[in-house]
């Protein structure tokens, strides 16, 4: 390809011409959709890129959404949640649900935007939006384990009132 692109294109442009990048990526772009993908290929078995292109245009998929797309390609970890319900991920912690205490999840990411994680959760892999610990409102969060039974005094002094001394 490369090697047609010079001897075809490059071979056939006068460079001083050309000023900008953007020229050069419009005269590219004519090239390719006039000439170069509508003539016969042999890697292709005579059949010109556009054609076998077409051939398989009834598999194609497209996607739903911008939101759906965003998330194909999101990049995929395994981390395991610590006891005091956070996963660390590129140096930044996460809060996730404490009913997933000690159990590995998937993680999904963009490495770009570590604003917000998603992690696979049920038995659907739904993902579910969680975000870094703030650690001053996370120092204020009343957890499960950290609550204390109330004392039940009476059970303590075996049913009755305490005797006075």
């Amino acid at each position: 390809m490369f090697k047609t692109i010079r001897m075809q294109l490059i071979e056939s442009l006068d460079l001083p011409e050309i000023h900008s990048l953007e020229e050069l990526n419009a005269r590219f772009l004519t090239y390719a959709e006039s000439t170069y993908n509508l003539r016969p290929h042999a890697s292709l078995e005579g059949q010109c890129p556009m054609d076998r292109y077409l051939k398989d245009k009834d598999r194609f998929r497209f996607v739903s959404s911008l939101e759906h797309l965003e998330r194909v390609f999101l990049h995929e970890a395994i981390r395991k949640v610590k006891r005091d319900a956070t996963i660390a991920l590129l140096n930044k912690v996460y809060e996730v649900p404490q009913s997933l205490i000690g159990q590995s999840v998937t993680v999904r990411f963009d490495p770009e935007d570590l604003s917000k994680v998603y992690v696979k959760v049920g038995e659907a892999h739904s993902l579910l939006t969680v975000y870094p610990v703030r650690p001053v409102d996370n120092s204020k969060i009343i957890r499960r384990q950290n609550q204390r039974r109330q004392i039940d005094y009476a059970a303590l002094y075996g049913g009755g009132e305490p005797n006075d001394l």
